[in-house]
């Protein structure tokens, strides 16, 4: 029998989500997760149900706290719009505190592993990257409307292209790639009016 669960359940996923960071789902075993936490197997069984059900509710927290932060702080602000969704691009290239590398995105690096065939772990990655596409897309219009991206464009076209821009940048920043931050300055370039672009060149 499983001891009774002492851990709370936000820092059991979280702990669980940091294994998944560092090991990837595909690696991460329930006895990995058994031995990284200190619950038995069998209790975490009755407690999420499958192992799968388990990575998806990391990934459901993972968006409610850590994307869900990150969108509420660089893109649902009153700044300009097009300086949230660069400063929101800039802030991916950075590790987080007391780590040495930018760690990515968890639904990135899930979505590229086996894993990503469980239909409970699909459906969660899928509802994170939704809720990342659909606020760039907004934030991307809120700048078509100030004059600062290029008004040929439709809405959707540039949400998509800073969506595929924002996955990528976070791939290359896990992988240690350097110059992203000229990168990200000349993806903004790309998207903006010629008569900006001309303004700053004067």
């Amino acid at each position: 029998m499983g001891r009774p669960i002492k851990i709370a359940e936000p820092q059991l996923l979280d702990a669980v989500a940091n294994l998944l960071w560092r090991d990837g789902c595909d690696a991460t075993s329930i006895r990995d997760i058994e031995e990284e936490i200190g619950i038995r197997a069998p209790s975490l069984y009755r407690r999420f149900g499958s192992r799968d059900l388990l990575i998806s509710r990391c990934i459901d927290r993972y968006v409610d706290t850590v994307v869900a932060a990150r969108i509420d702080r660089y893109l649902d602000v009153e700044i300009e719009s097009i300086v949230g969704l660069r400063r929101f691009f800039l802030s991916v290239l950075k590790p987080v505190k007391g780590e040495s590398a930018p760690r990515g995105c968890l639904l990135t690096a899930t979505a590229g592993q086996n894993a990503i065939c469980a239909p409970e772990v699909s459906e969660a990655v899928s509802r994170g990257l939704r809720q990342i596409e659909e606020a760039l897309t907004a934030q991307g219009a809120r700048a078509q409307l100030d004059g600062d991206i290029r008004p040929d464009l439709e809405a959707e076209a540039v949400g998509a292209l800073l969506m595929a821009s924002f996955q990528g940048f976070l791939v290359l920043s896990r992988a240690g790639s350097l110059g992203l931050t000229k990168k990200v300055e000349s993806l903004f370039l790309s998207i903006r009016p010629a008569s900006l672009i001309e303004h700053r060149r004067v």
